[in-house]
């Protein structure tokens, strides 16, 4: 079942180009919105101290942390952008997860924007309840690399934990919140089930589906693949506009695996209700039998 939902995910992005180029071309405009004053800052901060072409020809770290020093007032006013960049990007993802999964549940016929006015109050609404399970699994990890730190107090010890086990749980548990938030998600906008509902299939789904779990990994494998690309290839002799193209071309791509990711857990999500619905309309029948019998 997981290969023919990766071959309608693949599928997905193939046959909708344009969606990637309306999520490529937004990140595009909210990645400027991002770095502009972040650039200027730093720009400024830089400038008063007479190292800025220093730093433009190679980092250096010592010479970095004495301009913080000497210059902390002006940088730390970059601080303040967060305040609203982050949730200005927030509310994106949002909005875009369920115009993604509106314009794909309906193979096109419904547009993006349609899916975006309809849904994205309540897809806030829900992402807002599932920062509760999100600060319970960042307690239970600082409560667990607590205990584990005073158990082995070691070096060896400490190197595992830190380097080794904190960030492997962290991913594995951000992957799995992740996850169910997808499926919460087409819960809330699919089916058009209540937020609290939805949230409660979605924690649900993972658990009761194992396929979702396959799917969800080897996307991610492509996706962290995506993003190591272009650390690894030298781009560098194609000059500034060779690097900023072959950058735009990573971007689209990146916005077409987002795409294909939910085409995939759409199609899974679908083969799955459909083989449920029988069940559940038996369970609602024998329901109905028993209460016409108790009348």
């Amino acid at each position: 079942m997981a290969q023919g939902n990766f071959s309608n995910g693949f599928n997905s992005a193939l046959n909708r180009p344009g969606l990637a180029g309306l999520l490529y071309g937004f990140h595009l405009i909210l990645a400027v919105i991002i770095t502009v004053p972040i650039y200027l800052t730093i720009g400024s901060t830089t400038s008063i101290t007479g190292f800025s072409s220093e730093l433009a020809q190679q980092f250096d770290i010592a010479l970095w942390m004495d301009i913080m020093e000497d210059a902390a007032p002006t940088f730390q006013a970059m601080q303040f952008q967060l305040l609203w960049i982050v949730p200005l990007f927030l509310l994106w993802k949002v909005a875009a997860s369920v115009g993604i999964i509106h314009t794909l549940n309906s193979e096109g016929m419904r547009g993006f924007w349609q899916g975006v006015g309809e849904h994205t109050g309540r897809a806030v609404l829900l992402a807002l309840v599932f920062l509760v399970p999100l600060i319970v699994l960042v307690i239970g990890v600082a409560i667990l690399i607590f205990v584990l730190g005073l158990l082995f107090s070691g070096e060896v010890g400490l190197f595992w934990i830190y380097a080794v086990l904190l960030p492997t749980i962290l991913i594995c548990g951000f992957a799995t919140l992740d996850l169910m938030h997808d499926y919460a998600r087409m819960e809330l906008v699919i089916r058009r089930k209540p937020v609290m509902e939805s949230m409660m299939t979605g924690i649900s789904w993972p658990f009761r589906h194992g396929g979702s779990v396959a799917i969800y990994v080897g996307w991610f494998v492509i996706a962290g693949l995506a993003l190591a690309l272009p650390t690894v290839i030298d781009i560098r002799p194609g000059g500034f506009w060779g690097v900023f193209l072959l950058q735009q071309v990573f971007l689209f791509v990146r916005a077409g695996i987002t795409v294909g990711w939910f085409g995939s857990e759409i199609s899974y999500y679908h083969s799955v209700v459909s083989t449920e619905l029988p069940l559940i309309a038996a369970d609602e029948g024998n329901t109905g039998l028993a209460l016409d019998a108790t009348v």
